[in-house]
């Protein structure tokens, strides 16, 4: 099978191509460690991202907010 016809399959029965859901992986592991309590560097590197600015990126288009919103709202309960 070509990398194509792979692609194209993978895009018909997962409904992403490869690279989004490797990203999509990535992302969930993000928001994981940040209700944790990791920092957002710290999960931005740990995550395979080559820096913050990159993880932000991908976070926003994949979840609709910035991580530091996403942060701000698993805190939200939380005593100071």
């Amino acid at each position: 099978m070509s990398k194509y016809k792979f692609i194209r399959w993978f895009k018909r029965n997962v409904g992403l191509t490869p690279f989004d859901y490797i990203i999509l992986n990535r992302i969930e592991n993000g928001k994981q460690m940040i209700n944790q309590g990791k920092s957002l560097l710290e999960t931005s590197i740990n995550t395979g991202f080559y820096d913050q600015s990159h993880f932000s990126n991908y976070f926003k288009r994949f979840v609709g907010i910035t991580p530091k919103t996403y942060q701000l709202g698993c805190n939200i309960f939380q005593d100071n």
